[in-house]
């Protein structure tokens, strides 16, 4: 029994990992934008030109700071959904009352 469910958890985790690295997550803040997958990996950044002149540099940096905490925040959002799921699929009929008693 035990065998069986430890091959799904690892199926589902595989499977988990394949859709965090095929799911986009872009963030905007003033100017600033910051796209990447929902693993973890960013891959672009994007600067309005006018925030590049030097007496914006302080700027810049708390936007920069700001945009990357709300990207952060999507990704997390979503692994920790996509998480849930996966335990909702790979748990046998009754055991996510049992989970949910342990919160």
């Amino acid at each position: 029994m035990f065998d069986g469910l430890l091959d799904n958890m690892k199926e589902q985790e595989a499977a988990m990992q394949q859709k965090l690295a095929t799911t986009r997550v872009l963030a905007n803040v003033q100017g600033i934008s910051m796209e990447g997958n929902a693993a973890m990996i960013l891959d672009q950044i994007r600067i309005d030109e006018e925030l590049l002149h030097p007496d914006k540099k302080e700027e810049l940096e708390d936007l920069l700071i700001t945009c990357f905490t709300e990207w952060k925040n999507k990704v997390d959002k979503l692994a920790t959904e996509y998480s849930q799921a996966m335990v909702n699929d790979i748990l046998p009929p009754g055991f996510d009352d049992l989970i949910k008693n342990f919160k």
